[in-house]
């Protein structure tokens, strides 16, 4: 996921620590994204909460999820303006959820970051 970020014009992405990074995998200049890599739709919870993180940094949020986000979660993304992104991690390919999500790809589905 630092690749797409890196594609998408983050190019000084930075993994954090998993101690204290409040919810956030990865960050650079004016965006944080969380990465989840589980088996159930991510849930709204998640979604505000990094959406809550972004809100005071004061950049944009991204969510990378490797099983797709529940209908409530996409709702409040689309009404937060939270990039949701589906990967695949076999593949690399990624897939926007969101309309911020679309936005930021420039269309809704890149098979690979190179």
């Amino acid at each position: 996921c630092a690749g797409w970020l890196r594609w998408m014009g983050y190019p000084q992405v930075q993994v954090t620590q998993s101690s204290r990074d409040g919810g956030v995998d990865l960050t650079a200049k004016d965006v944080v994204a969380q990465v989840k890599f589980q088996a159930q739709p991510v849930s709204p919870n998640v979604i505000r909460a990094l959406h809550g993180v972004a809100a005071v940094q004061g950049c944009h949020g991204i969510v990378f999820s490797s099983s797709g986000y529940t209908r409530a979660a996409k709702e409040f993304a689309n009404a937060a303006g939270v990039s949701l992104v589906t990967y695949d991690p076999r593949t690399a390919a990624i897939e926007a959820h969101s309309e911020a999500a679309e936005a930021l790809l420039g269309h809704g589905y890149l098979a690979s970051p190179g």
